[in-house]
C-alpha cells in the first residue's frame, strides 16, 4: 500500500521492530530512509533510522540510548557537532526533550539541509508555531492509513492516542 507527500509516492513501511505497522512510524520511515539515502553523511538527532538499517554508519546524538554501535549520549540542547554535516534528521525525539522548540531551533541553527519529524499531540504542538517550512501527515483511518493535509488548523487540536492508537498526525518540517 502506498501513500502520497508532497506530490510524491511512498510505500508504507511495516516492520516488527517498534510496532510501525501500527504507527506513525508507518509514514515518518520511507520519508526519513529517502533523506539519509540523499545524504549519506548526515547526523540524526534520536537514534531511530539505524534501528532498521544496521549497515548505515552516519553519526547519530541520542542521549539514553546503549545501542551495539557507537553514538554520542548527549542531549541535543547541549550538543556541539563536531563537524559540518550536510544534513541533520531528527525522527520522533525533539518532543521528548526538555524544551522541543529550542531543540528545533538549534538543529535549524546548525544543519544546512534538515527533516525533522513529531507526533502532533505529545509534548511538542507548541513547535508549530515557528515560522519554518512544514508538512502534515494525518491518519485517517483505524487501519493506519495516513493522507497529507494543507493547513495546520486541520491537525492542531488532534490528540495523541484517540481518535487512533498511537500518533494521529505528524509534522515533518524541512527545508529539503
Amino acid at each position: 500500500m502506498k501513500f502520497i507527500f508532497r506530490n510524491k509516492e511512498y510505500e508504507y513501511f511495516d516492520h516488527p521492530g517498534n510496532q510501525t505497522a501500527i504507527n506513525e512510524r508507518r509514514v515518518e520511515l520511507p520519508i526519513a530512509f529517502e533523506f539519509v539515502e540523499k545524504y549519506k553523511d548526515v547526523l540524526e538527532i534520536g537514534n531511530v533510522t539505524r534501528h532498521y538499517h544496521r549497515e548505515w554508519k552516519h553519526d547519530v546524538v541520542d542521549l539514553n540510548e546503549k545501542p551495539a554501535w557507537p553514538i554520542w549520549n548527549k542531549d541535543v540542547l547541549t550538543f556541539e557537532p563536531p563537524r559540518k554535516y550536510p544534513a541533520t534528521i531528527s525522527i520522533s525525539t525533539v518532543e521528548h526533550t526538555e524544551n522541543p522548540i529550542l531543540a528545533v531551533e538549534k538543529i535549524v541553527k546548525f544543519a544546512p539541509r534538515y527533516l525533522i519529524s513529531f507526533p502532533v499531540g505529545y509534548h511538542a504542538n507548541e513547535v508549530l508555531e515557528l515560522k519554518l517550512p512544514m508538512y502534515f501527515m494525518a491518519r485517517v483511518s483505524e487501519d493506519n492509513q495516513w493522507k497529507q493535509v494543507y493547513d495546520k488548523k486541520e491537525i492542531k487540536d488532534l490528540k495523541y492516542g484517540k481518535p487512533f492508537i498511537f500518533a494521529n498526525a505528524v509534522v515533518f518540517i524541512t527545508n529539503d
